[in-house]
């Protein structure tokens, strides 16, 4: 009997939960929370400073986490543990080439096993847009997802980009104004949230903005600033890139120079000892790449303002979680070093706020957690429980205890 009785309580955790039952009738709401989940690529715990609205509308009226760590400071890696739950050397996905570290999306085992399969069996609409993860194979769509527009091809083109459309169709921007990558996708989630989102509640809608990562523009006053161009046009280099409405913005920031900020003396870390000093060179570039980066970070402002205001439009703003975050953050010349990938604080340490119905208002939480706890956390904010066949390990706990202060 007392077998039977653990048995019984183990099969009550992971089963779904029957008592809430969606009702979709007119005049009704449904009793699961809707879940829009907003990714940025690259941006440092510290650029939250360009995003005031989002501050607002996610932090001041939810949960603010001051140290949220992911454990693989690298795009698909960390992306892949955001939709399962599981560290890199347990879901597959070691790097970002499948041809060279094992990674990318293709490597990651049971593809059918992830957040958005999980709620769409609990009767959630899943939808995404924008940044997918590397390598994500020619199949072109992802299992759980009812509609899924991801970028196509390469995902670094602020103009004359790619995305799916509907019934798999490519569909491809030019380089106009209106074809800025983060206002497209912010046109996009709005739309669906004034339209489908209103009727198909509850809904998981996942967000992913290029920004502040490097890529290409055009021809334009942010072009030029924030790339270079030669004497045909063409771009210099890679940076971030705003749209032509911020191209002057953040002209006179300051680049952050914590202690780490090119170390003098760098004999205690093994991976950068034979790093040489940057030279005023590296450093002017680096300030300009932080300076585009924040300009491009004010159009993923404007993004969560209208996708708030869309919910709004819709009915559905008081009975919605927002979770803002990144994959990961990237180096501004600490440690001597550019780019991401490397064990230190200024690349593991992301931004990660989440409000909603029931939620802490303006709370900030200190306690470590990781990119691990998020679906479990996104799972208790709905109240689904997993079915044992849909089911992989979690690495991480849901946050939710935390956040209610116990």
């Amino acid at each position: 009997p007392a077998a039977l009785i653990v048995l019984a309580t183990v099969m009550a955790t992971i089963l779904p939960i029957t008592s809430l039952s969606i009702d979709k009738g007119k005049g009704t709401k449904p009793l699961r929370p809707n879940i829009v989940l907003i990714v940025t690529d690259d941006q440092s715990f510290a650029q939250m400073s360009a995003l005031p609205r989002t501050q607002k509308i996610v932090g001041s009226n939810g949960v603010r986490f001051s140290n949220f760590i992911v454990s693989y400071p690298l795009c698909c890696p960390s992306r892949a543990t955001l939709f399962t739950g599981e560290y890199a050397h347990n879901n597959g996905v070691r790097g970002n080439d499948p041809q060279r570290d094992g990674g990318g999306w293709v490597s990651l085992n049971q593809p059918r096993r992830t957040l958005a399969s999980w709620l769409r069996a609990a009767g959630y609409d899943t939808v995404h847009f924008g940044k997918w993860a590397n390598s994500y194979g020619a199949n072109r769509t992802q299992p759980g997802w009812r509609r899924w527009s991801a970028l196509y091809g390469s995902s670094v083109h602020y103009y004359g980009f790619d995305m799916l459309g509907r019934h798999r169709r490519v569909r491809s921007f030019g380089t106009g104004a209106h074809d800025y990558q983060t206002d497209v996708i912010t046109d996009l989630a709005a739309r669906y949230l004034r339209g489908d989102g209103a009727e198909r509640a509850p809904f998981f809608l996942s967000i992913g903005y290029l920004a502040p990562h490097s890529g290409t523009g055009r021809d334009d006053a942010a072009g030029h600033r924030c790339l270079g161009v030669n004497e045909h046009g063409a771009p210099k280099k890679f940076s971030a890139v705003p749209p032509p409405r911020y191209a002057a913005a953040f002209d006179d920031a300051e680049l952050p120079r914590p202690q780490s900020f090119n170390e003098p003396e760098v004999g205690d870390k093994p991976p950068i000892q034979r790093r040489p000093s940057l030279t005023p060179e590296e450093i002017s570039q680096i300030t300009l790449d932080y300076r585009c980066e924040l300009a491009a970070l004010k159009a993923v402002d404007d993004g969560v303002e209208r996708i708030h205001r869309a919910l709004q439009q819709a009915g559905q703003a008081e009975n919605t979680v927002i979770v803002f975050t990144s994959d990961n953050g990237l180096f501004h010349g600490e440690h001597r070093r550019r780019g991401k990938n490397s064990p230190y604080e200024e690349v593991i340490r992301v931004p990660l706020m989440i409000s909603g119905p029931a939620l802490p208002r303006g709370e900030v939480i200190s306690d470590p957690v990781s990119n691990t706890d998020l679906p479990p956390t996104l799972l208790d904010l709905a109240g689904v429980k997993v079915r044992p066949s849909m089911a992989r390990p979690q690495d991480g706990r849901s946050l939710l205890p935390l956040m209610e202060g116990t």
